[in-house]
């Protein structure tokens, strides 16, 4: 997956860049680079490229249902996984900005229910830049069912995000699916409003109609 999205990245920017000389050889390149990785069975779903206010490309490539064989669309809508974490880091640092929490005090001060050993040596900036050490469950070999079980956050860190840390927090990087999750219940605590709620008011703030 890594490789591929280098491929795409880098094929997208050239496309980008030659979009100052020609519009027509922009969309022809990326639908080329998009094509291949398709027919190559590396990608499927729908592409936006945007060069300042210009729609530059817009296609869709493969199945939104390969079952029932309903194509993808540009208007096609799709979970958005892990991009949910750049509005989770929004929440939290409105709240910082706010007044009502502080970056560097440690998850004790507002979770004081997580692990009480773990909660006194990370702090929410080391959540926030997935160098807090706490442990993910993505690597585990039944993460596909984990996935499929209906659970609410809470349930999923009790379970699977409350083991001891994997390293001294702040001493490297390590993506945490896990971080984010409590980073979403300490959005809670603190505010006394969901998590759900607190990102619909944020989406529309800022004006994204079609997200959600």
């Amino acid at each position: 997956m890594a490789k591929l999205l280098k491929i795409l990245g880098a094929g997208l920017l050239t496309a980008i860049l030659c979009s100052c000389t020609g519009a027509s050889s922009s969309k022809h390149k990326i639908a080329q680079i998009l094509l291949q990785c398709h027919q190559n069975g590396r990608f499927s779903g729908s592409v936006l490229v945007g060069y300042g206010d210009t729609v530059v490309y817009e296609g869709a490539f493969g199945y939104a249902d390969e079952t029932w064989k309903v194509a993808n669309t540009p208007l096609t809508r799709f979970q958005i996984g892990s991009l949910t974490k750049q509005f989770t880091a929004a929440l939290i640092l409105e709240l910082a900005q706010q007044g009502h929490i502080d970056l560097d005090a440690t998850l004790s001060a507002y979770i004081p229910d997580y692990r009480r050993d773990v909660a006194d040596a990370v702090t929410i900036r080391q959540l926030l830049g997935h160098s807090a050490g706490v442990p993910d469950f993505v690597h585990r070999s039944d993460i596909m069912q984990i996935v499929k079980e209906p659970a609410m956050p809470r349930e999923v860190i009790s379970k699977y995000c409350s083991n001891a840390l994997e390293f001294t927090p702040g001493t490297q990087f390590k993506y945490s699916n896990c971080g984010y999750l409590i980073l979403g219940v300490l959005y809670e605590r603190v505010t006394g409003e969901s998590y759900a709620d607190g990102l619909q008011r944020l989406t529309a703030r800022v004006g994204l109609t079609d997200t959600g």
